[in-house]
């Protein structure tokens, strides 16, 4: 079992926090175009991350690789610590399934586009959240 903190942080979305608490996703963004994928189905993170490695916006971006590599590595009994739709609101959860790749309209509406399915959202008081994972949800994103 290994524990990971995600910061679900979508630049010009709402509601993105309240769509993975009821679809029981955690996820990260970084959509690939229709055209750019000619109607694959991407059904692993290691397909995802050969396309994108091949798609100029994304080559490089140091954020998505961290994003990818903690999706490689997550396994479902794993603990998720993210920040809800308030600045100090912590939640744990605990991974169930394996990655999905969300359709389109899901990708556009909420920035998210790949996921981990989770098994609910536990709010966890602020004064019990370790200090260390504190610190990684609200670095760099």
């Amino acid at each position: 079992m290994a524990v990971w903190t995600l910061k679900m942080n979508i630049i010009g979305k709402s509601d993105v926090f309240n769509f993975c608490k009821t679809e029981k996703l955690i996820g990260f963004g970084w959509g690939l175009p229709d055209d750019y994928i000619e109607k694959l189905e991407i059904k692993e993170i290691g397909e995802y991350d050969t396309l994108r490695k091949n798609y100029p916006p994304y080559k490089s971006s140091r954020q998505l690789t961290t994003c990818i590599n903690a999706f490689k590595n997550m396994q479902p009994k794993d603990f998720v610590w993210t920040l809800g739709d308030t600045e100090n609101s912590y939640y744990l959860c605990k991974i169930t399934g394996q990655y999905k790749y969300l359709k389109k309209e899901f990708s556009e509406k909420y920035g998210i586009a790949n996921c981990m399915e989770v098994c609910g959202y536990n709010h966890v008081s602020e004064n019990l959240v370790p200090p260390d994972v504190k610190r990684l949800l609200h670095s760099f994103c």
